[in-house]
């Protein structure tokens, strides 16, 4: 059955066929190459820029729309030019060079609007024509109503948008380098989603303390935007499994996991487990003896008692001697039913990693094991349909390390595997990609923002996403990406963006600022100025 041709869409193809401007022909000097990508012979002085879109007319009079992906000047006999060029005498018009471009196929727009994949290549010679933004929109907006607006495209001024139900379906994953706008487009990205409808919410691994930007929203929010220190949480770690206090045991010089002292600390800390009771040293004292009783049984003959009081003593002193053992437990002890119910009752729930706490071991690899924690006990909530929420985190290489950067927790990748479907989608930032688990990010590569990358990063990409893709990525101004999503109107197209921000990330003085009041300090300013 043939479908019925939609007015709208063939008033907006008349529209585009009288207002559009010619700007070359199809050729190739190498021959024709198949549907999924046309080489264009620039037609006098018209202009073509990457990202741009193009159309050909099929048969039927509906357009074929390609996107540019590498324009470049072409001349034949480049020795003869070179040797010009020595000799001092080089040919500056345009006299036997050529401006060629390379576009990628988007696809054929059907009388009844859908886009389809064409039948049959384009004619050779065909007049390739500059899109309308009209034409544009009708390939790039999604037709979800559950959408969200990422920013502007350049080429054509119009708004890009994404459908919501592909964010929350799949993963994403934002790269960059340094200082091209990454975390600037995600906050922008994640508050434009508490105001869709439905909104998302959001849980924010914030390991440089960016995230707190969004506390200003508190006021729009109901005060539904909370803020926990990691402490609390590694607290809460801590009850809930106090073997984790094993690695910093193993430390100390008496640690030797074949010992008598050794396993009866791990038994002890286990006891502590089964009785939902917090490992403080205190505790940990106090059970040595009873759990050496149930262990190696009771009072013996006196030798056995020496024994048992040198086993005692040994551990004592390699648990007093250990700094990361909490001496106390914390007044306030966050338990976990407290930390779900908090993420259940607030849009936006921010576990700062940021600040160092005294008492509470900084290293990286403590703050790893509370990001992995959280985000298991998520997941179980996420399976038993209890919570819904998005996982965001930046710097990504902190939990998800490349193989000889560091260990990888399971929850990682099942979260890029499997937490779109459950409801519990994993978004990541990565400031260089080469340092993050490849198969994380080969996961979360349906939804991909890509800002400005170093070459080592580029080359990682192209590898991930193949050659089109890596055609698109180049030197990128400061809050411009290109953008790949299962959102838009064609799954996995490819759109060129500026993000129009909307949050800054958080931060103190600038560090202009800084180097100001070392070089002039307020008790002596006034000398300065004498």
């Amino acid at each position: 059955m043939v479908e019925k041709p939609n007015e709208n869409i063939r008033r907006i193809v008349e529209k585009a066929l009288k207002s559009a401007s010619i700007v070359g022909n199809i050729h190739s000097s190498f021959g024709y190459y198949p549907i999924e990508k046309i080489y264009v012979t620039r037609r006098g002085d018209a202009r073509i820029e990457k990202y741009e879109y193009l159309f050909v007319l099929d048969d039927d009079g509906y357009p074929i729309v390609y996107q540019v992906t590498s324009p470049s000047w072409y001349r034949r006999f480049y020795d003869f030019q070179d040797a010009l060029i020595a000799a001092g005498q080089p040919i500056k018009d345009e006299h036997g060079q050529r401006y060629k471009c390379v576009a990628a196929l988007l696809g054929k727009l059907a009388p009844n609007g859908d886009i389809v994949y064409p039948k049959a290549p384009p004619k050779p010679m065909s007049d390739v024509y500059k899109c309308t933004p009209e034409l544009v929109k009708l390939f790039i907006e999604p037709l979800d109503d559950w959408k969200v607006k990422l920013g502007i495209n350049p080429e054509t001024g119009l708004e890009v948008y994404v459908a919501v139900r592909s964010l929350v379906r799949q993963s994403l994953l934002i790269s960059g380098a340094q200082g091209t706008g990454k975390t600037t487009a995600l906050l922008t990205l994640i508050k434009r989603c508490l105001f869709t409808n439905p909104p998302l919410k959001f849980v924010i691994l914030d390991w440089t303390g960016e995230f707190r930007a969004l506390m200003q929203l508190n006021d729009v929010l109901g005060y539904r935007v909370r803020r926990i220190a990691w402490h609390k949480i590694y607290h809460i770690l801590l009850k809930e499994n106090p073997a984790s206090l094993l690695e910093y045991l193993m430390k100390h010089p008496l640690c030797d996991t074949r010992t008598k002292h050794y396993k009866l600390v791990e038994m002890t800390l286990l006891k502590l487990k089964d009785r939902g009771e917090y490992p403080s040293l205190e505790k940990i004292e106090r059970l040595l003896q009873p759990v050496y009783s149930e262990m190696f049984g009771g009072q013996g003959s006196r030798r056995r008692d020496d024994d048992r009081e040198i086993i005692i003593r040994k551990a004592a002193v390699m648990i007093r001697e250990t700094p990361e053992v909490p001496r106390k437990a914390p007044q306030a002890l966050m338990s976990l039913k407290d930390l779900i119910g908090t993420v259940k009752n607030c849009m936006v729930t921010i576990i700062d990693f940021s600040s160092d706490i005294p008492g509470v071991p900084s290293d990286p690899m403590a703050k790893k094991r509370v990001a992995a924690f959280v985000a298991e006990a998520l997941w179980e909530e996420a399976l038993s349909r209890r919570l819904t929420c998005v996982i965001v985190s930046d710097e990504a290489h902190r939990i998800c390390p490349e193989s000889w950067y560091g260990d990888i927790d399971d929850i990682w990748i099942r979260l890029a595997t499997e937490g779109g479907r459950n409801g519990i989608p994993l978004w990541i930032v990565a400031r260089r990609l080469s340092l993050v688990r490849k198969s994380v990010t080969v996961e979360t590569q349906q939804n991909f923002i890509g800002f400005n990358a170093e070459d080592v990063d580029r080359r990682r990409i192209i590898e991930d996403l193949g050659e089109k893709f890596g055609e698109l990525m180049g030197a990128l101004p400061q809050g411009e990406a290109v953008v790949k999503s299962q959102g838009f109107r064609i799954p996995g197209q490819v759109i060129h963006v500026k993000f129009d921000p909307e949050l800054k990330p958080y931060s103190g003085p600038s560090l202009k600022e800084r180097f100001r009041n070392e070089f002039y300090p307020p008790n002596v300013s006034a000398i300065y100025s004498l």
